[in-house]
């Protein structure tokens, strides 16, 4: 197998996971929007959106340093 082929096949899995991660997180939204009602995923999605912010503030670019 030479390199295009490989670079072609990995595109190919990587492309194709990343589909069906996006496709089970629609499927999942779906399902707790209408297990938990109008209510219930209010206080689910501010919760998430509060801590998604504390977490970004928390992180600060560490993230990045680490990497280095």
């Amino acid at each position: 197998m030479n390199t295009i082929q490989r670079i072609a096949k990995n595109i190919g899995v990587l492309s194709s996971s990343q589909l069906i991660g996006y496709l089970f997180a629609f499927i999942y939204t779906i399902y707790m929007a209408r297990y938990l009602g109008a209510d219930g995923y209010g206080i689910l999605s501010f919760a998430i959106a509060f801590t998604t912010i504390f977490g970004i503030l928390a992180d600060l670019g560490l993230s990045t340093l680490a990497v280095r």
